[in-house]
């Protein structure tokens, strides 16, 4: 499994606590972003997977 963070460049996703992450998992890649964290005694947040990505196109867009 290979996870990368993105944040823009002044990083604000960062600074809201907001995160996305693109993990490749052998033949497959899916992107998910992260909301801040919760308030409770466990660490959670909300996050929403998008659907695997097949198009190299998109991966690169993310890279640049």
């Amino acid at each position: 499994i290979d996870d990368q963070l993105f944040d823009t460049p002044d990083s604000r996703l960062g600074r809201t606590g907001t995160a996305l992450r693109l993990r490749r998992d052998h033949d497959r890649t899916i992107i998910t972003v992260k909301g801040p964290l919760l308030p409770g005694p466990v660490k959670s947040r909300a996050a929403m997977k998008l659907l695997p990505v097949n198009d190299v196109g998109v991966l690169h867009n993310l890279q640049d």
